[in-house]
This record gives C-alpha cells, structure tokens and sequence, in this order.
C-alpha cells in the first residue's frame, strides 16, 4: 500500500510519482508533510469527512495547481499548499477564498495567498485582523497594503514583499526607515528595504521577529542594543552579513558563538547557552536548521558533527537538507546521504535552472550521479517527459557503470 495509515490520520504517501491519487473515504486527518515532495501529483481526491490538513501537507507538490476542499475540514496546517489554487466548499463553515486569498469564513484571518500573482499589489480586506505565519511566503508584491483592522501579523508572512502600506494612523503599526514595527517600535517585524548594508536596531526595541531580516543581501553589519531580550529564529539570515556590534563591541560572525553563549535570549539566536544542547535541538527541528550566514563557519563543526553522527537521520525541509549537504560533499557520509536521497531533492536542485544544462555539469563533475541513484534519476526525467535528459543519463551509465540492460525493457517503454 502507498497509504501509510494510522487510525483514520494519513500520515504520509510512499509514491511521489503518482499523477492521481483518490484517498481513502475513512480518513479524516492529512498528517503534516504527508505529501511533501510529491512533484507528479496532478490531481488528488480528498475524502468528503475529512476534517484537518496538516502543515506543508502538500509542500513540493509542483504540478497540483487545483485542490478542491470539502465542507467538513475544520483546520488547515501553514504552509499546507504549494502555488495550488483552492477550491472551497461553499457549504464550508469554516473558510472562504477571495481574489486569491485563504480566510477564515468570517474574513477575519488571511491565511495565505495561494496563487500564481496576477497583480502586482494587493489590499488586505478592510477588517481582517490577522495576517498569518507564512502567508504571502514567496510572492514578490510590489506593495502590500495592510488595514487599520490588522492587529496581529505572523512570523515570516511578507519573505519576498517588496514594500507596504499602512492605513494612515495605523493603531498597531508603523514603518520606519524602511522597517516595520509594532507601533511602540518594542519589537522588529521585518525589514521591507533590502538593500541597506548597516542597519542599528532602535534602542527600543525588546524583540527582533523570526526572518526579520531575511534576504537582506547587502547587509554586511547589524547593531543589536543591550535592552534586546528576544531574537527569532534566523533572524539575521543575511548571506553577506559580515559583523554584529553588541555592548559597543563588534563581532566577526566567527566570533558570534562566544557571544551568544554568554546571553540568555530566550528564544534561540543561533545557538545560546550549551552548544551541543543546542546543535541536537537544531538537527530534530523541522524548521530551523541552520541559517545560511553561518554556513561559512568553522565552530558549526559541532553541528555538523552531530548531523554525522546520526547518519543525517534528521527533520529539515529538503530545500534546506539539499543546501547543507551540497555545502559538506567532502564529509563522506554526507556524500553518501545525498547520492542516496538525491532524486528526493531533485525537484529543488533544479528550481529555477535549466534542466539539462544542470544535469550535465553534474555528470561532468561526476560527484552526485551513481550506481546506487542512476536508475532513480533516469525514472524521473522518464516521468517528467524530459527524455533528452534520460538519454543523457543512460549514456552515462553506458560509459561508466558497464551498463547492458535495455532501457525500453527495464522501464517499461517498448
């Protein structure tokens, strides 16, 4: 069975090829990442009693671009869908789509944008009063305006959001420099303004929000004030971030461990208090590796080490699996990890490039394409149509692997 049941909960399906999938009528739950990474799903069934999606149910599924939900589901997880439009009941009590946008059926919550953007701005609804955690994660608006209804924004809800605008006066907001902040200016949003090098954190704010300062390219130094209590998860996930100047001292990111150790934030920076504890905790987590401005670290060796040791049996998003492991190919373990799980991650590794000419320098370095994983990836480019790119591979394995079965025989293609 490709269903992984457990009492009425679909907790995962074991074939990402499927094109079409009808679920089973008894299920009334899609576990969390049930479906990640389902790259063929073209169109599924769900059961007309089901009740919850979990979180990135359907994450990675790039070909659903059409999901028809029933009226009895209560619950949708953030980050349950990838680009795919959504089809609600109207008979649903509990939410509604409006010009490409999930709420709660009283309007009062926007969820999450969904679709390929038609429009370059977008005007959240005049009384909706939450915006939520993810909600327009990976759409580039050019301008989003933001009511004076809106109390309450998630975390990493504008990632790719180009500028803002606040209803005048707002009541709970305000934009300053280029950032928003609450409107008492005690805790840092998110950094709309991208392509500042130095930013100082205003001496009042307390917080700084998770991904705050996300895809800040240039950012090369930041100032942290001493009354700062908390900073959110990747935080400063800036490539280029080169210094932190904290208690009038400045910081190399080398140096930032000895830093952090020292404060007790209480939610994790990058790593504070026990080290080891704390790279354990990063390796189970399921959204927070590792930021990339530590990527080039040498003390993230304990990290690693500890990702070693459990043969890289650890809960990350692929994208951030496969970023890591392509960064640590001289660690042979990891080496060995990403041959065997390298189709898994393939529909990332190829996001945005072309396809042959990717897959060609990759059998040109010779490093990813293996015995173990040949057959793997000769499948998928079968499946995805891209049959240049399967006679690229099966030439390959020609020439390297001493290669003798027949391809039309072996997949079925006489």
């Amino acid at each position: 069975m490709d269903f992984e049941i457990e009492n009425h909960v679909l907790i995962r399906y074991k074939n990402p090829r499927d094109e079409e999938i009808k679920i089973p009528e008894d299920i009334i739950e899609i576990g969390d990442f049930a479906f990640e990474n389902c790259w063929s799903l073209m169109r599924i069934q769900l059961p007309k009693g089901l009740q919850k999606i979990g979180k990135c149910a359907f994450s990675g599924c790039l070909s659903l671009r059409e999901i028809h939900i029933p009226a009895s589901v209560k619950e949708i997880g953030e980050r349950a869908f990838c680009d795919t439009s959504l089809i609600i009941s109207e008979q649903n009590p509990h939410f509604i789509t409006k010009n490409g946008a999930l709420y709660t059926k009283d309007m009062k919550k926007l969820l999450s944008y969904y679709q390929d953007m038609s429009e370059i701005d977008f005007c959240i609804p005049e009384g909706v009063e939450e915006i939520g955690a993810f909600a327009f994660e990976d759409h580039a608006f050019t301008n989003i305006m933001i009511p004076a209804s809106v109390t309450k924004i998630g975390r990493r809800a504008f990632q790719l959001v180009q500028s803002m605008t606040l209803a005048e006066d707002h009541p709970c907001f305000v934009i300053h420099d280029g950032v928003l902040y609450t409107r008492d200016m005690t805790r840092l949003i998110y950094c709309i303004v991208k392509d500042q090098k130095e930013f100082s954190i205003p001496e009042t704010v307390h917080s700084v929000d998770a991904f705050a300062f996300q895809n800040c390219f240039a950012m090369e130094k930041i100032s942290i004030p001493n009354n700062i209590t908390k900073i959110g998860n990747f935080a400063f996930w800036c490539q280029n971030l080169e210094q932190i100047q904290h208690q009038n001292k400045i910081f190399h990111i080398s140096e930032l461990f000895s830093l952090l150790k020292q404060h007790s934030f209480t939610d994790h920076v990058f790593w504070n208090n026990d080290l080891s504890q704390d790279a354990e905790e990063y390796t189970r987590n399921e959204e927070q590796f590792m930021p990339n401005a530590l990527m080039k670290i040498k003390c993230i060796n304990a990290v690693i080490q500890i990702a070693v040791n459990r043969n890289f049996e650890f809960s990350c998003p692929l994208r951030l699996k496969y970023d890591i492991m392509t960064r640590m190919q001289e660690d042979p373990k990891s080496a060995a990890y990403l041959i065997y799980h390298f189709v898994e991650m393939l529909p990332f590794a190829l996001h945005g490039t072309d396809h042959r000419e990717f897959m060609q320098n990759l059998l040109n370095e010779g490093k990813l394409i293996a015995k173990e994983n040949i057959d793997s990836l000769i499948r998928y480019f079968i499946d995805q149509k891209e049959y240049e790119i399967q006679v690229m591979l099966t030439d390959y394995k020609h020439q390297h692997f001493d290669y003798q079965e027949d391809i039309y025989k072996k997949f079925g293609l006489d």
